[in-house]
């Protein structure tokens, strides 16, 4: 096993607080897009496999090109810490900031949507009673 110098695994350790940012970036994005996406396990399990192989693909970066492929767990613990850090804080502001524009949006839309969804709902039952006419017509005139 080649052993790095101090000055080596110190830059592997801040190249590994780093990356624990950017993961942590990565999944709040993705959290905040499965707020966004229909409910289902389909869409949670793709989300986490996908989330899991953006983090796997970091990582393997990272050993490469750091610690010649040898995983250490000084920068597993450092990337977790900093994961954990960033998503207790700034993931669950921006989770609730969402929430809230979510709602904003969704009122918005309902307000504007209800005349309209009125006004089609009308239009259409007069057009099913048009046509119902017509049918009863057609069958007459067969018969």
């Amino acid at each position: 096993m080649v052993e790095l110098t101090l000055y080596q695994q110190t830059m592997t350790f801040v190249y590994s607080l780093a990356a624990g940012v950017v993961i942590a970036l990565v999944y709040i994005v993705m959290e905040l897009f499965r707020e966004l996406s229909p409910p289902g396990m389909v869409w949670t399990v793709a989300e986490d496999i996908l989330f899991m192989g953006i983090a796997a693909g970091i990582n393997l970066f990272l050993a490469l090109s750091r610690t010649q492929g040898y995983i250490r767990f000084y920068v597993l613990a450092s990337e977790l810490a900093v994961l954990l850090a960033i998503y207790l804080t700034l993931g669950k502001f921006l989770k609730k900031i969402l929430r809230q524009l979510i709602g904003i949006v969704k009122r918005g839309v309902d307000a504007i949507g209800s005349p309209i969804r009125r006004k089609c709902s009308r239009f259409l039952e007069k057009l099913s009673k048009k046509g119902r006419r017509l049918l009863e017509k057609v069958k007459k005139i067969k018969n």
